[in-house]
């Protein structure tokens, strides 16, 4: 079925997978599905307007430029960078009133601003100091590689046992750089972050979330973090 764009605006979601490879099509990103707002800059205007005018299900094959390339591909390690490349991308839902639970995809729609809400809502988190509160943010089989410990965390109680600790420094976390990866029920958030402590000290460090949906709620499944080498 068509849909027609007289509603389009800030709220419309949609729901594509996108596949990249340079022109030789021997490197490649890989198929990845992603929700996004339209207007947030994830994909460029010409683009929008065409899947707008589209029909779920349809099929694009592109060659873009460097400016033309998707902004989580701007940065991709896995395609030359200033190149030509073939972007393959397929519409999969939209959604012109809210972020339902549930695309045809059968993937959870979540845009790239609510995935760096995960990270605000984990930092929040820490202000309260109740590491339980943290801890509730962790699925039920996470694995917390953390950054002033060299034990592995793997069960609620030591994920705790490690906030408890880490709480007493008063910590605030800020995002330094980072790239985000949206999958089927799976987002990857990784980069670079820093923490002031109450005593005035900082930390830097290396970071990677892995959000899975858990009983209807995005949890982390894997947080791996690791100061950031003497240069």
């Amino acid at each position: 079925m068509m849909h027609s764009t007289a509603s389009a605006g800030s709220k419309t979601v949609l729901t594509v997978s996108m596949k990249a490879t340079d022109l030789s099509e021997r490197l490649s990103t890989g198929r990845q599905i992603f929700s996004m707002a339209i207007g947030q800059g994830q994909l460029p205007h010409w683009i929008e307007s065409e899947l707008l005018g589209s029909s779920v299900g349809q099929k694009y094959r592109w060659r873009l430029g460097p400016r033309d390339r998707p902004s989580c591909l701007s940065n991709s390690s896995l395609l030359p960078r200033n190149s030509l490349i073939w972007l393959d991308l397929e519409l999969l839902d939209l959604q012109y009133d809210e972020l339902l639970k549930d695309g045809v995809s059968g993937c959870a729609l979540i845009s790239q601003s609510e995935v760096q809400q995960l990270f605000d809502r984990w930092n929040a988190a820490l202000q309260t100091k109740d590491p339980e509160q943290v801890a509730m943010l962790y699925s039920r089989d996470a694995i917390l590689l953390p950054t002033l410990s060299d034990l592995p965390r793997t069960d609620h109680d030591t994920i705790v046992d490690y906030f408890k600790h880490f709480l007493e420094k008063s910590p605030k976390g800020s995002i330094d750089q980072r790239e985000i990866i949206i999958g089927c029920n799976m987002i990857q958030d990784a980069g670079l972050y820093s923490f002031s402590f109450h005593d005035g000290t900082t930390a830097e460090a290396r970071y990677s979330f892995i959000y899975m949906l858990e009983d209807g709620e995005w949890k982390i499944s894997h947080h791996h973090s690791s100061l950031q080498p003497d240069t």
